[in-house]
């Protein structure tokens, strides 16, 4: 049986059960047929024996009706006679029309035959000696002719009645027959019922056992299988089931027991490596908290120099620009100095011509008076030789000599002073040349120091803009640097958890019994543990910053920034 399909098991159950189905809709489909025509047979058979009952009934009416007309004609009463006699008519013409259905009737037997030709011979008789003779009595009202028929009435309605009994006792004895019938059919069909379903409880009983043991029974002890798993307990042996479906389903929880040690030895590994690396980012993210902390107060102190050195260089940039202001005042009176020097240079020029103007007309002065000299000498020599006609003379051309001479000194010492004012004019000249040159020069310095000092001007705007960039910078970096503060926080926080969640989860493996396997047990460090584990770094935290500040290297740094 284990190596029987389900398929096939589940095909041949409901192949039997629905031949059993087949075969009991099949004899209940013929019963009830066979019922329903013994039913339509009983109630034409009914229907049949109403038409005559009713054909009798409105025969015996007729009798009445005339009976009534001829007492309503002796009494004069001609309205009520026309009435009863046409209610006799019509109560002979329906009894005519019931009787030829009746008689009209299929399947009739041999026997029905004769005693429906018996009965109505009778009925005949009595129609014709009683109803009709009946009639034309009242109609004629003819005493005479209405006892006549009342006497004949009796003998002819007792042989009608002897064989419509006849007729009745015949009918209600084809009707109990095929009542008898009926019930025959019926207690053969509810036996056949009964039968069919008793099979068909032995039946589906034997496939329930069959499913049982080869189905239910096997899904039970996976179910169990299942259980055991769902406590933890993976070391549970999985039995053999054969080769049909439920055998394929045991090997597949078998290799799902066998995957699922694996899986478990592995998530159990994995979470106490999740652990340690959680424990381990626990320790950095709080080591990176107090260091994004100093870092961020170690930004607000930069942001405070940063400010005052804006500050500074704000003033430095005013007073570039004052010294700008100045440097071009100096440079626009230097400017004008140059010019007065090379007025003075012009003046100095214009006297050092004149007194060279001067300085000839003392030569000629000189000149003038040198000739004067010599003729007066030559006068004197003349006045010498005239004797004392010539001494008047030789007064004159000695006082004419002396004048000479003096004036030849007179114009001596005035070439000698304009000489020396001339040399100092030349010096002067020279000098204010010189001092032009000099001013020139320094105008051009002053120019450049001008460009220099507006290029220091405009490089303090632009350090100043700089600074100003550089602080605000400093202070989106401070703003980050708190946020990433806060973000490592809330980072320790989740590593925290994670370490809480690695414990459970480690706690929550360690339920699986593995087998074998189990022997790979790792204890778990409360959190307590961890937690004063956690709180070591601040100590050492103070450590590594002297340390970090007295040794710069980064290849010396803590495993924080690594991380």
């Amino acid at each position: 049986m284990k190596n029987i399909r389900l398929s096939h098991l589940i095909g041949v159950a409901l192949s039997v059960i629905l031949l059993l189905f087949i075969g009991m809709v099949t004899l209940s489909i013929s019963n009830f047929s066979n019922l329903n025509e013994s039913r339509k047979a009983s109630e034409y058979e009914s229907d049949m024996l109403q038409q005559l009952t009713e054909g009798v009934s409105q025969l015996r009416y007729s009798r009445g009706m005339i009976s009534r007309a001829d007492a309503s004609l002796r009494r004069g009463d001609k309205v009520a006679f026309e009435r009863d006699y046409q209610f006799a008519n019509d109560a002979l013409h329906t009894y005519e029309q019931k009787i030829e259905v009746y008689l009209g009737r299929a399947q009739r037997s041999a026997e029905a035959a004769t005693l429906d030709e018996a009965m109505m011979q009778t009925f005949n008789e009595y129609v014709e000696n009683v109803i009709n003779q009946g009639l034309l009595a009242a109609r004629s009202g003819d005493e005479n002719l209405m006892t006549k028929v009342s006497e004949s009435e009796n003998a002819i309605n007792k042989r009608a009645e002897v064989a419509f009994i006849k007729v009745m006792d015949y009918r209600n004895r084809m009707v109990q027959e095929r009542n008898d019938h009926v019930n025959s059919q019926i207690n053969h069909a509810l036996f056949i019922t009964i039968s069919a379903l008793v099979l068909a409880a032995i039946i589906v009983g034997l496939i329930y056992f069959i499913f049982r043991r080869s189905v239910l029974s096997p899904l039970l002890r996976a179910r169990q299988h299942f259980e055991r798993i769902a406590e933890g307990n993976l070391a549970a042996p999985i039995e053999d089931m054969g080769k049909n479906e439920i055998g394929a389903l045991f090997h597949t929880l078998k290799n799902m027991q066998e995957e699922l040690k694996v899986i478990v030895a592995r998530v159990r590994d994995g979470g106490l490596v999740i652990l340690d690396g959680a424990r381990e980012i626990a320790r950095g993210n709080t080591d990176l908290s107090s260091r994004t902390e100093q870092q961020a107060a170690a930004l607000e102190e930069t942001a405070s120099s940063i400010e005052e050195f804006t500050s500074t260089v704000r003033q430095n940039a005013s007073n570039a620009d004052r010294a700008r202001e100045i440097t071009r005042e100096a440079s626009c009176i230097t400017e004008r100095g140059g010019k007065e020097m090379q007025d003075v240079v012009s003046s100095m020029k214009e006297i050092s011509a004149t007194a060279n103007e001067i300085f000839s007309i003392i030569e000629l002065i000189d000149g003038i008076a040198f000739q004067t000299n010599i003729l007066a000498l030559n006068a004197s020599v003349e006045a010498a030789r005239a004797g004392e006609h010539g001494r008047g003379f030789a007064v004159v051309a000695g006082e004419v000599r002396s004048l000479a001479n003096r004036s030849a000194n007179a114009s001596g010492e005035i070439k000698g002073l304009i000489e020396s004012v001339s040399k100092r004019i030349h010096q002067g000249s020279d000098v204010a040349t010189h001092a032009g040159k000099t001013i020139q020069d320094a105008v051009v310095r002053i120019r450049e120091a001008d460009q220099f000092v507006d290029e220091i001007a405009t490089a303090s705007i632009e350090q100043r803009q700089g600074i100003e960039q550089i602080n605000t910078a400093i202070t989106e970096m401070d703003a980050v640097t708190q946020q990433n503060a806060a973000l490592v926080e809330e980072s320790a926080a989740s590593a925290t958890s994670l370490e809480g969640q690695s414990n459970n989860l480690v706690a929550l493996v360690e339920r699986f019994n593995v087998g074998s396997q189990s022997s790979r047990h790792h204890s778990s460090v409360p959190t307590a543990g961890t937690s004063s584990t956690r709180a070591q770094p601040t100590n050492t935290r103070k450590e590594r910053t002297v340390s970090t500040s007295s040794r710069p290297d980064a290849s010396q740094s803590d495993d924080w920034e690594t991380f």
